[in-house]
Order: structure tokens, then C-alpha cells, then sequence
């Protein structure tokens, strides 16, 4: 176990950006980027399996 890491509040996330994916660790209610071509889709992961993101 990471030192770090909370087990029941982080998730891997696959961030889909004009056909491109992006894989990233988010933590429940903190708010991340995730770059691809140019394009910035912020978002955040509420914790019970939903994700919320937007590209800019």
C-alpha cells in the first residue's frame, strides 16, 4: 500500500479526448486535468463511480 493513497477514495480514471484516452488516479471530490491533443477536460470523481467531466 502507497503511502498516500486512500483505498476507498481513489479511482483509476480513463479520460476519453478525441479518440484519445488518458489514464489517471483522481481522489473523490478533488478537482483534476486531464491533457490530450491540445484539448483540457477538467473534472472530478465523485466517489460513488460517477465521473464528471467537461473539456474546455
Amino acid at each position: 500500500m502507497e503511502s498516500g493513497y486512500r483505498n476507498s477514495c481513489t479511482a483509476r480514471v480513463y479520460v476519453m479526448i478525441h479518440e484519445t484516452y488518458i489514464s489517471q488516479v483522481w481522489d473523490s471530490g478533488a478537482t483534476h486535468e486531464a491533457t490530450a491533443k491540445g484539448s483540457v477536460c477538467r473534472g472530478r470523481y465523485s466517489g460513488n463511480g460517477s465521473l464528471e467531466c467537461a473539456v474546455e
